[in-house]
């Protein structure tokens, strides 16, 4: 998989860092994730999502959406390979959606 084109964690331009900051201090975020140094590549559209996600950060709904991502990323991560793939094809089938030859 070829590595994505992203800016640095600590980029030279003020404003990016300041956004960078703000991101961090809003998450409670120790790095900036790959997601959005990789939309830095685009300032001036990162700085105009951020403005309208940042108001959402704070509702009760996505911090328990943010939870519950977390908590099923860390189950995944202690199962093995096979049941990761049941999971996902039951996801998929209670979704209706077919399966995808992996």
């Amino acid at each position: 998989m070829a590595a994505m084109e992203m800016v640095s964690e600590t980029p030279d331009d003020k404003s990016l860092r300041d956004l960078f900051d703000d991101i961090k201090k809003t998450l409670s975020l120790r790095s900036v994730n790959s997601d959005y140094r990789t939309l830095a590549l685009w300032p001036d559209y990162l700085a105009d999502a951020w403005g309208r996600l940042k108001p959402v950060t704070g509702r009760d709904e996505y911090t328990a959406a943010a939870d519950r991502l977390r908590e099923t990323a860390r189950t995944l991560a202690r199962t093995s390979a096979r049941t990761r793939f049941h999971c996902l094809r039951s996801a998929c089938a209670m979704r209706g959606r077919t399966q995808r030859k992996y």
